[in-house]
């Protein structure tokens, strides 16, 4: 069974790691700033892809801020695609993030 732990640094950036019997098979790239977590970027290892894990990591991060009263900012495409698909479910976490116009 895969294992999903949350690293981060003094300054809050970090990952979500999935891993199985100690092969790294993807992460997810985060930051916590106050109460938002901002999610820049999933990856799964190639051999690894179509398998759910991607799908993990996106359930514990809800978990992660479910219980700990987070705002998500998705800047991942994955994270924006998945609170897109349902955006009733996700209404509460979901900080949406604005296109940005130019003049």
């Amino acid at each position: 069974m895969a294992e999903i732990i949350l690293e981060l640094d003094h300054k809050n950036d970090g990952v979500f790691l999935i891993s199985e019997n100690g092969n790294k098979l993807g992460e997810m790239a985060v930051s916590k700033k106050g109460n938002i977590l901002t999610i820049y970027h999933t990856e799964i290892k190639p051999g690894a892809k179509g398998k759910g894990f991607g799908e993990q990591l996106f359930e514990n991060m809800l978990d992660y801020a479910s219980k700990d009263g987070s705002m998500v900012r998705p800047l991942c495409p994955y994270v924006d695609y998945m609170f897109e698909k349902d955006p009733q479910r996700y209404s509460r976490i979901w900080l949406k993030v604005e296109p940005q116009m130019t003049k």
